[in-house]
Formats: C-alpha cells, sequence, structure tokens
C-alpha cells in the first residue's frame, strides 16, 4: 500500500502494534495510546495482594518501564485517551502530546421506561481489571444492595467468565449472566444503573461512555472514570470506597424517577463529548500540524 499509494500519515492503534510502523522519513506516523502499559501494571501490582501475583506483575511494570518510553518515541506524534495517560507519560516523550477520545459508535439506544429493578455490568473477563471490578461487586456491593431491594437484580453480560465466579451466580437467582449477547444496547437500556468498581487499569473505560449513552447512569471509581467529563447531574458518579458506593447505590435506587432523568442527561453529555464530529474534528487538527498545514 505505501508502495503503490501517496501515504502522508500512518497511524498506529495500540502500543504493542508498534512493530508494524514502516522505516520511511517521509511518511508521519501516530500513535493511538489506548492503555499506558507501564501505569496497568503498575496498578495491578499495588493493588493485588496474592504474593506470587504481585511479584509478576511488579516484573511486568518494571519491563515496560523500560520498553514504553522507547515505543512512544518511535512515533512523531503520540495521542493519548485521557488527560490523566498523558500526565502519566509526558516526562517520557520527547514532543507534545495531544487526548482525543474514542468516537461513540454505537447504534441509537432506546431509553426503556418504565424499567425495573435491575443493575448490570459489562465487560470481557480475559481481562484482570473486569475480573477484579466483578468479584467486588459480586461479593462485597451486591449482597448489601439486595439486602434493602430484595427485588432487586443483577445482569452481568460478557465472555470468558472464570468458573469460580460462575458457581457463586449460581447461588443467587436474583444474578444472571448472560454471557455474549448479540442487541448489548437493549440489554443495557433495561437496566436502571451500571456498578463497575475498577481499580485496576489505565486508558479510557468505554463501558462508561457506552452505558450513558444508553440513558444508563454509573457509579464508578476514579479510575474507572477517566477521560470521562461527567459528572454526577449527569449520571456519572465517582466513589472510591466501597461501602460509600454501597450507601450511594442504595439511595439512588430509592428514587426510580430521578435516576431515569439523570440517565437522559447523561445520554445527551456522552454524545456531545464522544460524537464523531468533535473526534474527527481533533484528529484533523492534529494530522494538519503534523504536515504544516
Amino acid at each position: 500500500i505505501i508502495k503503490n499509494n501517496k501515504i502522508d500519515i500512518i497511524q498506529i492503534e495500540y502500543n504493542i502494534m508498534h512493530h508494524y510502523l514502516p522505516k520511511n522519513d517521509n511518511i508521519k506516523s501516530v500513535l493511538m495510546l489506548h492503555d499506558v502499559s507501564t501505569k496497568l501494571y503498575e496498578r495491578s501490582y499495588q493493588q493485588n495482594k496474592k504474593i506470587f501475583i504481585k511479584m509478576f506483575r511488579y516484573i511486568d511494570y518494571l519491563k515496560w518501564k523500560t520498553i514504553e518510553p522507547n515505543i512512544l518515541n518511535k512515533f512523531d506524534k503520540v495521542i493519548t485517551l485521557t488527560k490523566e495517560d498523558k500526565y502519566y507519560i509526558e516526562k517520557s516523550v520527547k514532543y507534545p502530546i495531544s487526548i482525543i477520545p474514542p468516537q461513540i459508535q454505537f447504534e441509537e439506544c432506546r431509553i426503556i421506561s418504565p424499567k425495573k429493578m435491575n443493575i448490570i455490568f459489562i465487560g470481557s473477563y480475559n481481562r484482570e481489571p473486569n475480573i477484579k471490578a466483578l468479584e467486588i461487586l459480586l461479593f462485597k456491593i451486591f449482597p448489601k444492595i439486595q439486602f434493602e431491594h430484595s427485588n432487586l437484580t443483577l445482569t452481568i453480560i460478557g465472555k470468558y467468565l472464570p468458573l469460580y465466579l460462575q458457581k457463586n451466580i449460581d447461588k443467587n437467582d436474583n444474578i444472571i449472566h448472560k454471557g455474549f449477547v448479540k442487541d448489548v444496547n437493549s440489554e443495557i437500556s433495561n437496566a436502571l444503573l451500571m456498578i463497575a468498581p475498577i481499580f485496576i487499569g489505565a486508558g479510557l473505560k468505554m463501558k462508561i461512555p457506552h452505558v450513558l449513552s444508553c440513558g444508563v447512569p454509573v457509579i464508578t471509581t476514579s479510575i474507572g472514570a477517566e477521560g470521562i467529563e461527567v459528572d454526577g447531574d449527569s449520571g456519572l458518579w465517582v466513589e472510591n470506597d466501597i461501602n460509600k458506593m454501597i450507601l450511594l447505590s442504595i439511595k439512588l435506587l430509592n428514587d426510580k424517577k430521578n435516576l431515569i432523568e439523570k440517565g437522559v442527561r447523561g445520554k445527551e453529555r456522552v454524545n456531545k463529548l464522544f460524537s464523531s464530529k468533535v473526534i474527527k474534528e481533533k484528529l484533523i487538527s492534529v494530522y494538519d500540524k503534523l504536515l504544516n498545514r
């Protein structure tokens, strides 16, 4: 393609794809850094309580701390999805970093009303941040919320659920694991609230704006909310204390009408922040500067 076409810019998605960058001084290069691997493994070893896993995560952290700056500096430009990721890597990069979140490309979600007493969690469970978040939700949060709202159900969406979690789910008739679903937006729209206790990870957790774009409010942590400039008035609450997260969930579920109203505001807010038009304009601005136009 490069040989047969006049290519101005090559953009690589994800740092682990850096080896696809061809050596060509006449072509500008951009890396879209979805996750900062050093940051991911640093948080993982800090949060992990199992000594052997903690040790391996620390080794991964040290490895990426050496490797990642070399990868980033292969490019003419790096774009992060969040300001937090930008601040984390900017001392390692020899040029200014831009922040551009991903654009929402989901089908239109219909806001369903009236809604049943149902909360959700979505994710792929071959990723440590999602597994850890679901463990907290299943073992620490949901039982206490269910004690206050006996008719409350929890719907879990996503593949690769570990067997030990499935066994725990099977013990509670109010918890449903649906695995992979084709029409995920309909499943999300049926919920009143998503609770996402995410304490590991880097980059923008796309599940959060996705759920908000379906008119469903979200409670998450400061790590889960990175890069998403939405507040409680628009249906995104940030809480790092598990007990306070439980109390907030109970309080919000006591007022279904208010939750639905917050969901409508959240849908409007994320559509403005992550619309294709807004993101395209930001990308084109980066490209123009790289090409001195």
